[in-house]
């Protein structure tokens, strides 16, 4: 479900809506979602997952969370952010896999070739704030902007996305603009996304956003996945920690041990003609 604080709901499907004149172009790609992560820039999923594999995968990134901050050294700014899960559990190694099958994907980045830039669990706590509660894109500090997308990211709702747990906010459209809007732009055009567990909020990766304000008593967990072309280096490394005999061909590609930065010429060219 997609908040928006408008009159357009008041409509009914019928009134005016299948007439037009004067127009001799319409969109043909079919597939409602990729209309709208081409025009909007953001789409919805519903129902990717069970309720039950959702209950599994939150024990096991609180589990992670725990490990994560009793082993790692990471500044109070990435308090309550997971990063790279995919490394350490086949849980949500198998999350990875299943939502890059959706053709979704490829067919927005205009490519079967693509790999995992990263993957990191965002645990949003009740009247806390978050470092991704601040407007960013998922390619961060890149103030420009591509005749095609070069990223796409996957957020997974692991919990209810609510306006009340802190559900998503973001800026439609802004993907095919530069720069960062005014603050009466943001107050009057910003939307709240809203999602069942077990969905995934598909976006371009420019598109400006951020987590909301968790007002509830529970907190809210999503996973975050960016694919791109093999062109942008991945935000952690994955290839090292995932041993990748026990991948396919297409699992080496989303993983990064195909399209790693070869360390000589020799390297270079045994890639080539792989």
């Amino acid at each position: 479900m997609i908040i928006y604080d408008n009159h357009m709901k008041k409509i009914k499907d019928s009134d005016y809506m299948d007439s037009s004149y004067g127009i001799n172009k319409h969109w043909d790609e079919g597939d409602i979602n990729l209309e709208e992560l081409k025009k909007i820039g953001f789409t919805i999923v519903e129902g990717l997952f069970s309720d039950l594999e959702m209950n599994q995968l939150n024990e096991e990134a609180e589990k992670l969370l725990m490990e994560q901050e009793q082993t790692v050294n990471t500044p109070e700014s990435e308090k309550n952010m997971l990063r790279s899960p995919v490394s350490h559990s086949k849980i949500f190694r198998d999350i990875v896999i299943r939502i890059s099958e959706l053709e979704l994907i490829s067919r927005c980045l205009g490519t079967n070739i693509f790999q995992l830039q990263l993957q990191n669990g965002i645990k949003v706590e009740p009247q806390l704030n978050h470092f991704q509660s601040s407007w960013h894109r998922d390619l961060p500090y890149q103030h420009w902007v591509s005749s095609s997308p070069l990223a796409i990211s996957v957020l997974l709702a692991v919990t209810p996305f609510k306006f009340e747990t802190g559900a998503t906010l973001m800026i439609p459209h802004s993907h095919k603009w530069d720069e960062f809007p005014s603050e009466e732009y943001l107050k009057k055009h910003q939307i709240c996304i809203e999602a069942q567990p077990g969905s995934v909020i598909i976006f371009d990766s420019m598109v400006y956003h951020k987590a909301g304000r968790n007002i509830s008593k529970n907190t809210r967990w999503a996973i975050n996945h960016v694919f791109t072309t093999p062109i942008l280096k991945q935000q952690i490394s994955l290839s090292p920690s995932i041993n990748e005999n026990n991948l396919n061909d297409r699992e080496k590609i989303l993983f990064g041990h195909k399209y790693k930065t070869p360390n000589t010429i020799e390297e270079f060219h045994i890639n080539r003609q792989n």
